[in-house]
């Protein structure tokens, strides 16, 4: 078990680091590391643990993976030409020019690729299962959700001084001047970094909402006076840090995305606690203020002229209008990865030249482009189900009985929905960083919309009540 615990902490501390983990030398390193761990809790872990797949990765996962799997198999030609004509055609051609017969070849125009990506999809899995017996030490989720919270606040320091020093590249690499001027954190493109603060800023949220518990007037007064406020004060400034790094990354999507996800976060306190708690409105008013009063003093003028900027330029909307003759012609995807190779071809709007796309700057779009109908159909089905299961579970828990799992819950589900919209106009789920850390939002979620803690108050606390009781016997 402790080889289990290091190896999620020492995923979720260090896979920022090196650029969002995009070389895959980086992501297959910890994809290594994913699967030791993986082997060592069906080794070690208790029965009650639940290491094994549920029924939502045998209806949805699965299909995906054999939808995608099946793309990288080599496959007759009459098969091919049943499955993918257009395919066959352009292996027709290709062995014209060899003067060869079609032989066997895969559905994915670039099988290894497709291959390799499929492994580090499969990791994310066993991750999240890894993830589930790492929270079921009790102690393990607050320093996860912890360590989190630090390292936003530690990339939205050093993205703040790229806002402020324009010429600090990113990290080492002095050799990319994109994005100069604007925050980026260790990510490389602004908008991944944006994700990655949208994601994790209602879950930071949440986790200082969990400090503080006022209700009632009797309660502010003892609020005041203890050792809490010091720590709520901490926690909120690293808020501010992160809102402020958002804001000064200029992504439009980026920052639209972490108010879609306050949105939920808010609309969610709302419905359970049936009206916002006096320390909710006090924290989002101060965070609101801080936000406004620093933000000002660096310029919102950069911000504001991003955002009314409405220059004609290639959009997102020629890549994705140009994919959909691609998907009429692979009905069952071209594979992961094989973007580069095939959007040249179908290449009409953009008319890109000098430059290859490897992505479509929409992941929905692409895993629909990627993997095909069945694929597609089957993860976005898995997904809704387990968003709608989880936010019915949230709905259903105590508040008053057990806060911390509710607002964290509560802030892991809203930080999803924020990557999720962002999804819609670019490519964060295809930085292995970003992913990592949205499958921790998803076991956080299931952890603690799964588990009834009984009581909140300190373990010492509770040996008083326990001596108390036994005395009274």
């Amino acid at each position: 078990m402790p080889f289990i615990h290091a190896i999620a902490y020492l995923i979720l501390v260090t896979v920022a680091i090196p650029f969002g983990a995009v070389h895959i030398w980086v992501w297959s390193f910890y994809t290594l590391l994913i699967f030791a761990a993986f082997v060592v809790c069906l080794d070690t872990a208790s029965p009650d643990s639940r290491v094994r797949p549920g029924k939502t990765f045998y209806l949805s996962l699965g299909p995906f993976f054999a939808a995608a799997f099946f793309l990288c198999l080599p496959l007759p030609p009459t098969l091919i030409n049943y499955l993918s004509p257009f395919r066959f055609q352009v292996l027709s051609q290709a062995a014209d020019l060899l003067g060869e017969p079609v032989r066997w070849h895969p559905l994915s125009y670039r099988p290894l690729d497709s291959f390799a990506w499929l492994i580090f999809l499969l990791s994310l899995v066993l991750f999240f299962m890894v993830l589930k017996v790492h929270f079921s030490k009790r102690g393990h989720l607050i320093r996860t959700v912890g360590l989190i919270f630090i390292l936003a606040a530690l990339e939205s320091v050093y993205g703040i001084i790229q806002a402020l020093v324009p010429n600090l590249p990113v990290l080492w690499a002095t050799h990319i001047t994109a994005y100069l001027g604007d925050a980026r954190g260790t990510w490389v493109n602004r908008n991944h970094f944006a994700g990655f603060i949208a994601m994790v800023l209602p879950l930071c949220l949440g986790l200082t909402l969990s400090q503080v518990l006022w209700r009632g007037k009797s309660k502010w007064r003892e609020f005041i006076t203890s050792d809490r406020v010091h720590r709520h004060i901490l926690l909120l400034v690293g808020l501010v840090l992160m809102a402020l790094a958002l804001l000064f990354s200029k992504s439009r999507a980026g920052i639209t995305a972490a108010l879609v996800g306050l949105g939920v976060f808010l609309s969610v306190q709302r419905s359970g606690i049936r009206g916002l708690w006096p320390a909710i409105w006090v924290t989002m008013g101060l965070l609101g203020l801080l936000v406004v009063f620093y933000g000002s003093r660096m310029g919102f003028d950069p911000i504001i002229a991003r955002f009314v900027d409405l220059s004609p330029q290639m959009s997102r909307l020629d890549f994705w209008q140009d994919s959909l003759a691609i998907i009429a012609q692979h009905p069952l995807g071209i594979g992961p990865m094989a973007l580069p190779s095939v959007f040249k071809i179908y290449d009409v709007s953009a008319q890109l030249v000098d430059r290859t796309v490897y992505q479509l700057h929409n992941d929905i779009l692409q895993i629909l482009v990627d993997t095909g109908w069945i694929g597609f159909t089957s993860l976005l089905g898995g997904f809704l189900y387990f968003m709608q299961d989880s936010f019915r579970r949230l709905r259903r828990m105590d508040v008053d009985r057990n806060p911390r799992g509710f607002f964290l819950a509560s802030g892991a589900l809203s930080g999803i929905c924020a990557l999720a919209f962002h999804s819609f106009f670019d490519f964060n789920l295809q930085i292995p960083a970003n992913c990592f850390y949205f499958v921790t939002l998803m076991a956080i979620a299931r952890h603690c919309t799964s588990h009834r803690w009984l009581d909140e108050s300190p373990p010492k606390s509770r040996r008083r009540k326990r001596r108390a009781s036994s005395g009274a016997v």
